[in-house]
């Protein structure tokens, strides 16, 4: 059996976006953690492990924030083997449930 996680988040208004895509993108590199962008908002990993450093990271993003109360992180674990068209459908399916959750 497989295992990945789905990790979605949402910034606050106003937050820089692409200084967060800049911090994730260097781990990648570095293979500090392994990821992949389903969509925006919405990143997939192989495991738990990874997840949770990226958790970390969004979560320290926004510590530097001046408006960190806008910030919402949810990490789902599935446990199931699926097709990355499996993926992406989940993935959509939790972040309206998410954003349905404002």
């Amino acid at each position: 059996m497989g295992l990945c996680c789905l990790i979605l988040y949402d910034l606050p208004r106003g937050a820089p976006r692409w200084r967060l895509h800049r911090r994730l993108k260097r781990m990648r590199q570095l293979g500090e953690a392994e990821w992949e962008r389903i969509q925006n908002s919405v990143i997939m990993c192989p495991s738990l492990r990874d997840a949770a450093k990226i958790a970390k990271t969004i979560l320290d993003f926004a510590d530097t924030l001046q408006d960190r109360d806008g910030l919402k992180l949810k990490v789902f674990v599935i446990a199931t083997e699926v097709n990355l068209r499996e993926a992406v459908s989940i993935a959509k399916r939790l972040e309206e449930l998410h954003r349905g959750g404002r």
